[in-house]
């Protein structure tokens, strides 16, 4: 009988069955939306606030008079560098952000790295995947925090 009620209009069956596929792609959608959710719970997966740390730690113990809000850091006339205060978003900087990728440099001569890459080489999509910090102490850290969250969110 239904077949019957698309002979004289084909379109209308053409239509049925787009707005079928559209509805079991919106249902996978919404599944695999909510396997994502249920995996970033278990596995505290994903960006926080508290996560971020405090500019104030890292200000006290450089001696800075910056005692709350943002910070930046200021070239002076003499090519040194002092911190102050900002209210201004895109000149702010994590200072424990700052000191973390330092040390990497000074110890190891290089930039801070992290992969999250397949257990399995040869069969990736597969695989369980691994954090791979280079170098291997800033797993723990906060910046190794952040660069494995944002290598998660990426991929």
């Amino acid at each position: 009988a239904r077949a019957e009620a698309y002979r004289d209009r084909p379109e209308s069956f053409v239509f049925d069955k787009d707005k079928v596929l559209k509805e079991q792609e919106q249902a996978n959608d919404q599944k695999e939306a909510k396997a994502k959710r249920e995996r970033r719970e278990e596995f505290d997966i994903g960006w926080k606030v508290e996560h971020i740390p405090h500019c104030m730690g890292v200000a006290s113990r450089l001696q800075s008079p910056v005692t709350q809000g943002m910070c930046c850091l200021v070239l002076q006339d003499d090519n040194t560098v002092r911190l102050s205060s900002t209210v201004e978003p895109a000149a702010a900087v994590n200072l424990e952000y700052l000191a973390v990728a330092l040390q990497v440099r000074q110890r190891d001569q290089r930039e801070p790295l992290f992969s999250l890459d397949p257990v399995d080489a040869a069969n990736p999509k597969d695989s369980m995947q691994v954090k791979r910090f280079e170098p291997a102490w800033l797993a723990g850290t906060s910046v190794g925090e952040v660069l494995f969250q944002s290598d998660y969110h990426l991929k």
